[in-house]
């Protein structure tokens, strides 16, 4: 005798199937005229897990009503424990195919083998979790930055100095001789370059200091500072003049110098020197907000894909990261009507939720407001008040929903998620029937730590293209240091391009951090032609007790190489070394103006610009000629 339901060969005298548990109707055994009677409630109870686990993911049997039930077999099922089978069976095999289909029934709703809707309550929990541990790991580098960087650079003023000393070789170019490269190495190993600002972002103020020295003697140094639009600017080796202005009078300059576009004055005369105060003021996200609407999106996007299109099988092995895991397979199949479904479902909810338009079109409006004005050739006639208001956003929403056409969808997307535990560990989605594109996503996240794999490939049945990008980091809570990596890789059918970076930190004593750091890039046209172009720093920096950098010192090497079979190959490599000083809460001190020693721009005229360039052109024959550049 066969199992109608799984095939399993079975002994004649079998009622239930000892593979899949289904019971065995009476034609199908000895005794045509036995009756066998179900002891097991067609019914799965609903479990606690939902209300203990998904915090928010409110899935109720309502979703599920239109699904197809889960039958033991197609014969009937009776629940009337009243009624007795016309044939007594042995106790012990009623009670093995009792526990065997008790076993099974439960085991298929818990792991899913047999219903699709332990699927989506499995998705739904694991789409709950796995991207409340990535906003989580986001949220923390986002309030690490504010409080390291922005919030130290923002709220109190600072200083900066900085040194940079440049040292070459014969290897500095290729193609040269020697004799040729004397006079230019000599020149670059003498010379360093030096900056020194004091900087208040709310006070608007600066005053900043650059310097070229040779032989480590002061040559040029150009002082600057900026009060609000106001800014002045000297060098004393070329003019003991400061020239002073407002950023709103440049126009003032064409009067004088024609040849200077009119509208690139006016394009600098509307421009903020301090943006960055006004989008820290202005621009915020409610990150807690934003991680809310993110959440009930999922939710949406879950909830609006039918049970019936998902599968899950457990313990299949896959490749994550370079590691193999038995994880819990869930597969969903989506046809042009269910894509066209979800979409529209999003949609309804984004017409009906004003917080994603508050959240990123309320702050883009303030975006342009700020630098609208700057490039305002770019937005004329764009109306932003009318274009982005909330009604004309409602509307888009709207028209595009009313649009949808499912046959402009793929013809199918089969996506893949991998759970190991309850986290998404691996997505893998392919789009086409023929496995035209296929983008697979790994990830893991533990603490501030991360390692996340995107893999896009594509084929149109005569090409092939890869795209492959990793972000790795990893945190060191002891000595708050991380390590970071990340390379991306773009092979095409004309090109192949990759990109690597590299940052390695670890505490040496007290606050002393030791930091390498390498990044390279590398373009080859397939043809044997290409470039490759590499940086890399060691050296050291110094945090206080706020952890905030107040010292570093690196050393490092800039190289860049062009190859071909038809080009002259060229060698450029050159290195440096660089080191910084910040005191945080450093007074800015505007420099005090002799008014006999200032040209204004708005008030000098034909005269005192004749008499400034004419004093700067004998300062420049006077400096350079010690120096024997001429």
């Amino acid at each position: 005798m066969i199992c109608t339901n799984c095939g399993k060969d079975l002994p004649n005298e079998a009622n239930f199937c000892i593979n899949c548990g289904t019971p065995i109707e009476a034609h199908e055994g000895q005794n045509p005229d036995a009756e066998i009677e179900s002891p097991i409630d067609n019914t799965v109870e609903s479990s606690d897990e939902n209300e203990a686990g998904f915090s928010g993911f409110e899935i109720s049997n309502s979703n599920y009503e239109s699904e197809p039930e889960t039958k033991l077999s197609d014969a009937e099922v009776s629940n009337d424990s009243g009624k007795k089978p016309k044939k007594k069976f042995p106790l012990l095999k009623v009670l093995i195919a009792v526990v065997i289909v008790a076993a099974l029934l439960p085991l298929a709703a818990v792991l899913g083998y047999h219903t699709f809707l332990p699927a989506k309550l499995t998705l739904a929990y694991a789409n709950f979790r796995s991207p409340n541990n990535i906003y989580d790991v986001i949220d923390k580098y986002l309030s690490n930055y504010e409080n390291k960087t922005l919030k130290p650079l923002y709220e109190n003023s600072f200083g900066k100095k900085a040194e940079l000393s440049l040292t070459a070789d014969e290897s500095l170019l290729s193609g040269l001789e020697y004799s040729e490269l004397g006079y230019l190495i000599q020149g670059i190993n003498s010379i360093s370059f030096t900056t020194e600002t004091v900087t208040d972002v709310k006070g608007k103020k600066q005053t900043a200091n650059l310097g070229i020295n040779v032989l480590d003697t002061p040559f040029l140094k150009l002082n600057m500072f900026l009060d609000g639009t106001r800014f002045g600017f000297s060098i004393p080796e070329l003019s003991s003049k400061t020239i002073t202005g407002d950023l709103k009078n440049l126009s003032k300059l064409s009067e004088t110098f024609p040849e200077i576009p009119s509208e690139l004055l006016e394009t600098y005369e509307s421009m903020d020197p301090w943006q960055f105060a006004r989008l820290q003021e202005e621009i915020s996200f409610d990150r807690d907000e934003l991680k809310k609407v993110l959440k009930d999106y999922s939710k949406v996007l879950i909830q609006s894909i039918d049970s019936g299109d998902m599968s899950i099988k457990r313990g299949q092995e896959t490749q994550v990261l370079g590691s193999t895991l038995q994880c819990h397979e869930i597969t969903i199949e989506l046809d042009q009507k269910d894509q066209a479904k979800i979409l529209t479902n999003i949609l309804t909810k984004l017409e009906n939720d004003n917080r994603p338009y508050d959240l990123v079109i309320g702050n883009f409006k303030k975006l342009l407001d700020i630098y609208g004005n700057m490039y305002s050739d770019l937005f004329y006639g764009f109306d932003t008040e009318t274009y982005l208001s909330k009604e004309n956003y409602k509307n888009a929403i709207k028209n595009l929903k009313n649009s949808i056409n499912a046959q402009d969808f793929p013809e199918k997307i089969t996506a893949r998620l991998y759970l190991n535990g309850y986290d998404i560990v691996k997505y893998e989605y392919t789009l086409g029937a023929a496995d035209e594109v296929i983008i697979t996503v790994e990830q893991k996240v533990t603490d501030l730590s991360f390692d996340v794999n995107y893999i896009l490939s594509a084929y149109d049945g005569s090409e092939f293209a890869y795209f492959n990008l990793r972000l790795r980091g990893d945190y060191d809570k002891n000595s708050d240091t991380t390590d970071f990596t990340a390379s991306m890789d773009l092979d095409a059918p004309d090109a192949f391009a990759s990109i690597d970076i590299k940052s390695d930190e670890s505490l040496t004593s007290g606050n002393v951090i030791d930091h390498n750091f390498m990044t390279q890039f590398v373009f080859d046209d397939g043809y044997g032609q290409g470039a490759r172009f590499v940086l890399k720093m060691s050296g050291n920096k110094t945090r206080n007790a706020q952890k905030l950098v107040t010292k570093s010192s690196y050393n490092g090497d800039l190289s860049f190489n062009i190859y071909g079979e038809y080009i002259d190959p060229v060698n450029f490599g050159l290195g440096f070394t660089a080191n910084t000083e910040t005191e945080y809460g450093k007074k800015v001190e505007l420099p005090g103006l002799d008014p006999s020693n200032t040209l204004d721009i708005s008030t000098a005229g034909q005269q005192e610009y004749e008499e400034l360039m004419y004093e700067v052109y004998q300062n420049i024959y006077t400096l350079l000629m010690p120096v024997g550049l001429f």
